[in-house]
């Protein structure tokens, strides 16, 4: 398993690389803002695809 924290850090590296370069990478900025939003719903130590929390969280039952 990858956990999503390390995908975390990797896409910063890249945006940094990016940002240095002059390049933009709306996809993989795109990319690191779901990372850091799973990070923040407490998904860090969880496998990277667990990302797909944050796009489709499951339904809430009332």
């Amino acid at each position: 398993l990858s956990r999503l924290d390390i995908f975390v850090k990797d896409m910063g590296i890249v945006g940094k690389a990016a940002r240095t370069a002059g390049l933009a990478t709306p996809v993989a900025a795109g990319a690191e803002q779901l990372y850091l939003l799973g990070q923040a719903q407490g998904l860090a130590a969880a496998d990277d695809s667990a990302v797909i929390k944050v796009v489709a969280p499951a339904k809430r039952t009332r």
